[in-house]
Order: structure tokens, then sequence, then C-alpha cells
């Protein structure tokens, strides 16, 4: 059995019997120490991974000795200045071997609330019609969101995009747009911001509902279609 914790901010895997060098522990030699922000544990049959850590698992040491690393020398110089520098450091550690991975099983009784199970449904789309597949989806929502509008789109789906404005003023589906270029201007039912030229990306992506589109916009765009589905029982 192994196990994944975490001792002053660095991370160790270790083993019942294995010895490891750690950052300086204020403990006497010959002491014990318990280490609780465990990540990750393993037995062979099944592994449990922490949210970020697990509870009921400890990792429980002794200290063998404490020690320091080898000189490490840092020269500084600055060139026509007349300055030059020269100091070392010796990191401190502690020689610590691990006795046991201690892992307590409780049961726990759950009360009888609502239960809540998330599903997420993520399809592909290629070419034109899986556009616009996914813009004939957003005319069923009231609200629309688009992150890196592109000029791109009106030149893909140039006549498409006619028919679809119509539709979505007539359904008065407002539009709220981030775009990089300052030509996308007088989008009826539209507020919209602009981002550097600088931030400027082929990828965009438009949120409606619970659903998400990631759009490539290229000669053949690709569409990356999102869901999210909640189900809620008792």
């Amino acid at each position: 059995m192994y196990a994944i914790v975490d001792i002053a901010g660095k991370q160790y895997k270790v083993s019942e019997g294995a010895k490891l060098k750690v950052a300086s522990l204020d403990k006497n030699t010959g002491g014990n120490v318990s280490f609780d922000k465990v990540l990750l544990t393993d037995n062979g049959k099944s592994v449990k991974v922490g949210t970020p850590t697990l509870k009921g698992v400890n990792i429980n040491a002794t200290i063998l000795e404490h020690g320091r690393e080898r000189k490490i020398l840092i020269y500084k110089k600055k060139r026509r200045k007349g300055y030059q520098r020269k100091n070392g450091h010796r990191q401190g550690y502690t020689l610590i071997e691990i006795t046991k991975i201690k892992a307590t099983t409780g049961t726990t009784k759950r009360a009888p609330t609502k239960a809540k199970k998330e599903k997420q449904e993520t399809n592909f789309y290629k070419g034109k019609e899986g556009l616009k597949a996914i813009f004939e989806d957003q005319l069923n929502y009231k609200e629309i969101l688009i992150l890196g509008a592109s000029p791109q789109a009106y030149e893909i789906l140039k006549f498409y995009f006619k028919w679809y404005d119509k539709k979505r003023i007539k359904k008065k589906i407002k539009v709220k747009i981030i775009a990089y270029d300052r030509k996308i201007t007088n989008i009826p039912l539209a507020e919209i911001r602009y981002l550097p030229k600088k931030y400027e990306s082929p990828v965009a992506m438009n949120i409606y509902g619970n659903k998400t589109a990631i759009i490539l916009w290229a000669e053949k765009p690709i569409v990356i279609a999102i869901r999210e589905i909640v189900f809620i029982f008792n």
C-alpha cells in the first residue's frame, strides 16, 4: 500500500518502511509525527482520491535525524559597477521513516435528503450543417452569450445568418457579445463589448441555457457542444 501525502507544501509518495527527507520539522530525534494531508491512497485493490484530502487517513512516522544539505554557492556580480557578492546556503532537512499508513473505515449515515446527480453530454459536429444545427438550437432560449465573436461567421454562413437574425429578432432573443473585431456592430437586440485585438482567437464560445458550444471558425468549422443534465430525485 502507498499514499500521496502533502508535507510542508510538497507532495511525497510514501509506503510503510520508506525513508525520506522533508523540510525541517520542529521535533526531537526519535519522536513521532503524524501527517493528515493525505491526497491519495492505493491498497492494490482500490484507489481513493481526496477532494483535495482524504478524511480519516493519517501517515505516522518517526524522526531519525536532523541535518543540512550540501552547501550551494550563490554568486552575484554587476558589470562595471565593482559589485560582487559570494554567499553560501545549506538547506535544513529532517529524515523520517514511515511507520504506518492508518486509514479509519467508518460508516456514516446520511439523512434522507434530496440527492443531485449530474451528467455531462458532449457532441461533436463538423462542417456548415453542424453549425446550423447549433444555431437553430439557440433559438429555443431567451438569451445567448458569445465570447470571441468572429466576423468569419458571416463569411462562412453568409446567407444563413440573414434568416437566423430574422428568427432571433422575431422571438426577441437577446445576445451579449464579447468581440475582438470592431467591425461587428449594429446587431439588433445585442449588447457588444470589445477586447484588444492581440487576444484574437479563431475559437468562439456560445453559452445558452445549460449548454455550451465551442466553435472553431475555419473553412471546415468544428463544433463541440456540451450539455449538462441535472436530475433531482428524493
